[in-house]
């Protein structure tokens, strides 16, 4: 089943750079690809990847229950890699990380011979974004637009999750006046933060904005610091930006 993700890199052509890019980078170049999965069969699909390039073989732990015969190329278990002649190990995971890290210490692959179809601009980019959709962000983010018109908000949580919310999602209609986190206790003077003027949390409680907005994964600890302690006898509301279901919140405070 495709991913949130893979959904919405095969819905539009914002993934034709990165195709063009990979044919440039590959022309001439024997490819060995890793990794069949459904993502990659998609994408193929739609740009002909494996028409383009001179592919001599593919590899993926699965073959070595089943060798899939795809479109005549050559399949192999991840064992034989070392037997074939290639160029390039071409990663076609979405999240090619832990793949490029056993390619190169378990299999010895050359690391500056292999290449990922995905680039990410975010630590666990992926991961996020299905996160966002799966937790119906964008219904919520409505809400939070509608709740906070006219409104001051401060970001708290200035990690990769809120950062890839940024990337994929309009946050202009929320009135963002800084973002704060735990490592801001000390910054710079007039210090940013993906564009947003950074607060420790000293400063937050002399600012008083009118809404905090907790961008983090595990959000009921720190809502309920801020309600009950930090900015205790303060008109400051506190949410959290991405909002999951209540069965699921359950299960985090029981477990």
């Amino acid at each position: 089943m495709l991913s949130a993700y893979a959904k919405m890199i095969l819905k539009g052509d914002n993934f034709l750079n990165r195709i063009n890019e990979i044919y440039k980078e590959l022309a001439d170049k024997k490819v060995l690809i890793y990794a069949l999965g459904e993502t990659f069969i998609e994408l193929d699909k739609k740009y002909q990847i494996t028409d383009k390039l001179n592919v001599v073989a593919i590899s993926d732990k699965k073959f070595e229950e089943k060798l899939v015969n795809y479109k005549g190329i050559k399949a192999i278990i991840p064992s034989e890699i070392k037997n074939i002649d290639y160029d390039v190990v071409l990663v076609t995971n979405e999240t090619p990380s832990r793949i490029c890290m056993i390619l190169e210490d378990d299999l010895g692959v050359d690391f500056a011979k292999i290449t990922t179809l995905f680039k990410h601009e975010i630590i666990d980019e992926v991961l996020h974004y299905n996160y966002l959709v799966e937790n119906n962000f964008e219904k919520n983010l409505k809400k939070l637009n509608k709740l906070t018109k006219g409104k001051s908000v401060v970001i708290y949580g200035a990690g990769s999750l809120f950062e890839t919310a940024k990337k994929y999602y309009d946050l202009s209609k929320l009135n963002i006046i800084g973002i704060s986190d735990m490592k801001f206790s000390t910054h710079e003077e007039n210090e940013e933060c993906f564009t947003y003027k950074v607060y420790s949390l000293d400063e937050l409680k002399e600012l008083k904005p009118d809404y905090i907005l907790v961008a983090t994964k595990f959000y009921i600890n720190i809502i309920e610091n801020f309600y009950y302690e930090v900015f205790k006898d303060t008109k400051v509301k506190i949410k959290a930006l991405i909002k999951k279901p209540f069965l699921t919140l359950w299960k985090e405070i029981w477990q």
